[in-house]
């Protein structure tokens, strides 16, 4: 359900966003647990306004994600008008990304299974 609400439909590969940790954490645990994915295969990136780029927010997504340092891809910092934070405790939106197709494909024909159930 979550993929369903927050995940990629056009790449098809998995990508999934969000910028609250928990359900990052959760999505990372249904991946684990649940769909046995290869730790090698997951990937994450970041995307942050520029006003935070000091914040050592990849620090802090590698701790709850634990996933290793050379899985992190490059950070993407976004322009933005505010020169004043208004989140100090924003970390950007961390993205988690398997760029094999078959988990994609294995996730959208649970959700259609899914739909026929409810």
């Amino acid at each position: 359900m979550l993929y369903w609400a927050e995940g990629g439909k056009k790449a098809r590969s998995f990508q999934f966003v969000n910028s609250d940790w928990r359900i990052i954490q959760l999505m990372l645990r249904f991946l684990r647990e649940i769909a046995k994915i290869d730790e090698e295969l997951i990937k994450i990136r970041l995307y942050i306004h520029e006003i935070y780029k000091d914040e050592n927010c990849e620090k802090f997504w590698l701790e709850i994600t634990q996933i290793s340092p050379q899985f992190l891809q490059k950070t993407i910092y976004k322009p933005s008008l505010h020169k004043v934070k208004k989140n100090k405790n924003y970390k950007g939106c961390c993205r988690i990304e398997i760029t094999q197709s078959e988990i994609y494909w294995k996730i959208i024909k649970w959700q259609e299974l899914l739909f026929e159930q409810i």
